[in-house]
């Protein structure tokens, strides 16, 4: 692993709650060993029992369980996401409050709306550095465009996780449900329904945010070593 270049970075000014950084990591971490790890590993055993070919109502039940399986997945992704944003915006708003000066009126309230867009501006403005320069984070965007598709359905938030990671989406000739028998192939090939988040892809997310939390926990330490 290269080793970071934590004077590259702007002096960071610690506020109490900085020391949350690190028990966000644990959390995230606590909630993919108890929750998300035995949940998706159950229904893909229950899954692997049941067979893909024989009779209408056979194939019914794999097809159903597959269903879930996929709305399982997407909302784990989701819940991480949503977990992370949530533990950002709290974060950025203490900040705010306590270290930007002239502020415009109702500023720290602002940090707790506003899409992607706006978060890296006002992370900027208050830290003094972009979201970009921190490790994993080009996978946390990718995250949080997920977990806005999977909020809001088809749209937006869909393409972009489509544009950058188009191989998360099923291709046609791929059953994803009881519906394929009725639409296969007529769904956009951007449709969330599409969205197929795996477990593995479900713990680099997690690993993604621990890291992002932890490199930020990390920072003012290195500047005091």
């Amino acid at each position: 692993m290269t080793q970071l270049d934590y004077s590259a970075f702007p002096l960071w000014r610690p506020i109490i709650a900085d020391g949350h950084f690190q028990t966000l990591a644990e959390a995230m971490e606590t909630f993919f060993r108890v929750a998300v790890q035995p949940t998706c590993s159950a229904i893909a055993a229950e899954l692997a029992q049941l067979p893909r070919t024989g009779t209408n109502s056979e194939m019914d039940r794999w097809e159903d369980l597959r269903t879930v399986q996929i709305a399982t997945h997407q909302s784990f992704a989701l819940a991480i996401g949503a977990a992370w944003e949530r533990g950002l915006r709290e974060q950025m708003h203490q900040a705010a409050i306590i270290l930007v000066k002239d502020q415009p009126d109702g500023f720290p309230d602002r940090i707790k709306r506003g899409d992607l867009k706006s978060i890296r501006k006002n992370f900027a403005r208050i830290r003094g550095f972009e979201l970009d320069l921190v490790p994993a984070f080009r996978e946390v965007e990718l995250l949080y465009h997920v977990a806005s598709a999977v909020r809001h359905g088809d749209g937006r938030a869909a393409d972009e996780v489509y544009d950058m990671r188009r191989e998360l989406f099923l291709g046609d000739g791929v059953r994803t449900g009881w519906w394929a028998y009725f639409a296969e192939g007529g769904d956009s090939p951007k449709s969330v329904k599409r969205l197929d988040i795996s477990l593995e892809q479900l713990e680099t997310f997690k690993n993604a945010v621990v890291q992002f939390w932890r490199f930020l926990a990390d920072i003012p330490r290195a500047h005091i070593d």
